[in-house]
C-alpha cells in the first residue's frame, strides 16, 4: 500500500467491496449501507431501484 493513502475501517470497505462485486448498483451506494449499518440503521432508505435490491437497502 502506498504510503500516502490511508484507509479507515478497512473491514467497512472489504464487505462493500464483496457486495458490490455481487451487485448492481454503484460502490458508494454499497459503502453507505455498510456504513449506516455498522453505525446501527437497520435500513438505508434510497430512490435508487438497483440499489434497492441490496438487503441493507429500502426503496422509498
Amino acid at each position: 500500500m502506498a504510503k500516502e493513502i490511508s484507509i479507515e475501517e478497512s473491514t467497512v470497505i472489504k464487505m462493500a467491496l464483496s457486495e458490490y462485486s455481487k451487485g448492481k448498483a454503484d460502490f458508494a451506494n454499497y459503502l453507505i449501507a455498510v456504513i449506516n449499518s455498522h453505525a446501527g440503521c437497520l435500513k438505508t432508505v434510497t430512490f435508487d431501484k438497483s440499489a434497492a435490491l441490496f438487503k441493507r437497502f429500502k426503496l422509498l
